[in-house]
This record gives C-alpha cells, structure tokens and sequence, in this order.
C-alpha cells in the first residue's frame, strides 16, 4: 500500500505509527523523523568500511544511523546472512532489502558503505537527528545503465560502442548491468515513490573515454531532471 501525509516539521521519535484502511491495520514500531540520503553512483559509494584502512577500535555503533540497501545485481550472498565486521577475503553482500532499515550495530557496520556511513554521521550530528541512507549504487557502472532507456541512444548521446570505454560497457562482469536502463530499471525505478531530502551522486569514472567524456554533461543533466519528475521533487 501507499500512504501520503503531511511531513512533520520536527525531528524526533521513536513513534508509533497506525495505518488502518478496509478494515485492516498496520503497525509500524520504531518510527524516527529524521533526515533521508540517497547514495547514488559506483564503487566510491560501494565500498565498504571492512574494507578499508580503518581500525576495528575507531569505529563505534552509532544509534542515529539507519541504512537500506537495494538489492544489486552484483552480490554474493552469504547462505547464512551472517554480518561478520571486517570479513576476510572478497566483499559479500549481508545487507538485503528485505532486512529493511537496518540499525548500525557491531554486527554490521563493516558492512556499510565508508562514505556513507560518514555522510550519515556529519549530518546527524549537524542536524541532531536520525539519519537514513539508502544505497543506490554499483561499481564500474555506465550513467546509460542509470538512464530511461528512451534517453540513451538519442543525439549527442547515441555513440557507438567502439568509440566508449572497453572496461565500463563491453567486459564482464560489466555487462551484467551496463546496458542501456538496466540500472534505472533493477534499482532505481524500486524507490519509487518515496520522499528523502537528498541525493548524493558519485560516478562517472567508467564514462572517461574518449567521446563519452565529450557529452557526460548532458547525459547527467538528463538524468537529474528525470530522477527530479519521478520523485516528485523539483528541487532535489
């Protein structure tokens, strides 16, 4: 279901929150009003806080901080779904949509995103909330793959493939998800409609190939003003 209302003017919770309609009722438990960042763009954004530099003492729950993973095409999921901080070997997906918003704890929090996380923390502390941040993101991913395919092979962006970068649109595991849409279709278009605050984009490293970096600037324009309609949100 969907249900629309009023923003509240001021941070705080834990609430409660009843939705009754046709006869039948909803609980939800834990409610928070606070701030709502989507993070958007490849693998800066993906990168996890197990795999950095940082070490296990410096880094501490942190209970204003809330996050949601999309799921993503690239994962290797653990059978057990086990969240292991500072996991040895190649990164494994322990976050999933059906987890919900998910709470930092010790648990997890090597799982989070590096960046995030820190964005997350500089803007409950400014802002003295709960912050959520929703990843929307996937390493060595195309701004095409983040399009509405009707906005891909139009002037000046209809560019043959021969003339892009190898690495971003013509290798795998690339190609799983770097065709025209595939990520606008498998998670962006999943958000919708949902109301945040803001939206942090950081990609464009597999664009910076010859004729592709010549017009990077209209494709992003394009994809700003579309993710603005869809949200609802012409400020965003």
């Amino acid at each position: 279901f969907l249900c629309e209302m009023a923003a509240p003017t001021e941070y705080g919770g834990p609430y409660e929150l009843v939705v009754s309609a046709e006869g039948e009722t909803y609980t939800f438990k834990n409610v928070y009003v606070g701030e709502v960042v989507i993070l958007g763009g490849q693998s800066n954004l993906q990168f996890k806080v197990w795999q950095s530099k940082t070490e296990k003492d410096k880094v501490f729950p942190n209970e204003k901080l809330r996050f949601f993973m999309l799921e993503r095409i690239e994962k290797k999921e653990n059978e057990d779904k086990e969240n292991k901080v500072y996991a040895e070997g190649e990164a494994t997906e322990t976050i999933f949509p059906e987890d919900g918003w998910v709470l930092h704890k010790k648990e997890n929090l090597g799982q989070w995103t590096l960046l995030g996380t820190r964005i997350a923390e500089i803007i409950s502390e400014r802002k003295g909330c709960v912050c959520g941040i929703i990843g929307c993101y996937q390493g060595a991913s195309v701004i095409e793959s983040w399009l509405p395919r009707e906005l891909c092979n139009i002037p000046p962006y209809d560019i043959p493939l021969e003339d892009k970068g190898a690495y971003g649109h013509a290798t795998y595991p690339c190609l799983n998800w770097n065709t025209d849409g595939r990520l606008y279709d498998f998670m962006w278009s999943k958000l919708l409609p949902y109301s945040v605050n803001s939206f942090i984009w950081y990609q464009g490293e597999s664009d910076a190939h010859g004729r592709e970096t010549l017009v990077y600037d209209i494709a992003f324009k394009n994809m700003v003003e579309r993710y603005r309609e869809d949200m609802l949100y012409p400020d965003m």
